[in-house]
């Protein structure tokens, strides 16, 4: 059964900027850490999919600066993330994600919470890293 997860963060930054930084698989996967990151494949300039050690994320829908629609498939798990930019003001961007875990498989499903569990934490992780890195510039 599907599982959403939604979060928002206000960040002191221009839209593209932000985006630049969530599409960047060195400083930006909220799904894995960067360390993580094995391979990058691109398309006419911009990062199409990148592999993690655990999986791939492939990044489905694009509209810079304003949404990116991003999969991360795994061995037992498949998580979509709807991520949308929204300006505040002339310096300002709020970052809205939902993420749609889908376990995949028996074993999966059996696990109970604990696919959501990992998603939460990688997510709050990345919420702290990108608002210190963008109030940090101010």
């Amino acid at each position: 059964m599907p599982d959403l997860i939604r979060a928002s963060v206000d960040l002191a930054a221009q839209p593209d900027e932000v985006y630049a930084y969530v599409i960047d698989p060195a400083t930006g996967p909220m799904v894995s850490h960067a360390r993580e990151v094995v391979d990058v494949t691109q398309d006419q300039g911009r990062v199409a999919a990148f592999k993690t050690k655990r999986g791939t994320v492939r990044y489905v829908t694009q509209a810079p600066p304003h949404y990116l629609e991003g999969e991360y498939l795994q061995k037992q798990l498949r998580a979509r993330y709807d991520i949308r930019f929204e300006a505040i003001g002339d310096s300002q961007t709020r970052v809205s994600i939902d993420v749609n875990i889908q376990p995949q498989g028996l074993r999966a499903k059996l696990q109970g919470p604990l696919p959501r569990f990992r998603v939460k934490g990688q997510l709050r992780d990345w919420l702290a890293q990108v608002q210190k890195h963008f109030n940090a510039k101010k």
